[in-house]
């Protein structure tokens, strides 16, 4: 993905990076969580709008990826409620004709 100055990084290091970094220094204060913040910035090459650009975008394939997730698994759901359906069908026909005969 091109960023804001041409640099390509990749979205989850770079998030993962900033909150190991946010995470190393979270009972340190203010100040101390900015410099993190622009020291992991710096390292990447990165500006403040590329992660929240990062951020939306690694969101967004989330939420793609859980959608597919969700269809598949009603498909599946619907698939496995018509099976039962029909071995109850199956079932209740070969009961009636084993009571006919």
């Amino acid at each position: 993905m091109r960023y804001s100055e041409g640099v390509e990084i990749e979205d989850l290091r770079l998030l993962r990076d900033l909150r190991r970094a946010l995470d190393a220094v979270a009972g340190q204060g203010h100040e101390a969580q900015v410099a993190a913040l622009r020291e992991v910035l710096a390292r990447h090459g990165v500006t403040l709008d590329d992660v929240a650009r990062a951020i939306r975008r690694v969101k967004e394939r989330h939420t793609a990826e859980l959608t597919g997730l969700a269809r598949r698994i009603a498909r599946l759901a619907e698939q496995r409620a018509e099976e039962v359906e029909t071995a109850e069908a199956v079932d209740a026909f070969v009961r009636r004709l084993s009571r006919r005969g």
